[in-house]
């Protein structure tokens, strides 16, 4: 029962931090500055592989996604690998606008290449999650064609628990 605490506990905190990140970012009004760390659509296999490789109780990578629409209250689109309970999965996370109006697109997406969708919620954040099937081509998908991210976009990556020098 410790352990699971442990976790939740964990959870939570890496939410808060994916939450106060998101927001300076948009107070900033720079999504992928030069110093930030940064990835493109190529590199979430190597990200995913980064996170399933990780030996931390607090893994994540979130991908943040430029968007020039909403004002910054209504939040940075993302969308992350993060391991819970000893699984890494897709956390498509309702908290942005962005995320939220393009909710049914993600679900579409991932139904139709077969994946398995769950509900969760952590935080009072709603948040879809997939475990199942080739998460880095149904992520890659996402940020194509959910978001309209190009392959060679710099994104900015938020990471916890993995190290960046072994995807950059």
């Amino acid at each position: 029962m410790g352990s699971s605490v442990d976790i939740i506990l964990a959870v939570l905190a890496a939410s808060f931090v994916v939450y106060y990140i998101v927001q300076t970012l948009r107070k900033k009004k720079s999504f992928a500055d030069p110093t930030d760390m940064v990835v493109t659509v190529a590199d979430v296999e190597k990200v995913l592989d980064a996170v399933k490789s990780s030996a931390k109780v607090e893994v994540f990578a979130v991908f943040l996604i430029p968007s020039e629409r909403g004002t910054k209250e209504d939040g940075l689109p993302s969308i992350e690998f993060s391991m819970e309970n000893g699984v890494v999965g897709i956390d498509y996370v309702l908290l942005s606008k962005e995320n939220v109006a393009r909710r049914h697109e993600f679900v579409e997406l991932a139904v139709s290449r077969g994946h398995h969708i769950s509900e969760h919620e952590m935080a009072s954040v709603p948040y879809l999650r997939v475990e199942d099937g080739n998460l880095s081509a149904l992520l890659r998908a996402a940020l194509t064609d959910v978001f309209g991210v190009h392959e060679k976009d710099n994104l900015s990556i938020v990471l916890e628990g993995v190290d960046y020098a072994s995807i950059a």
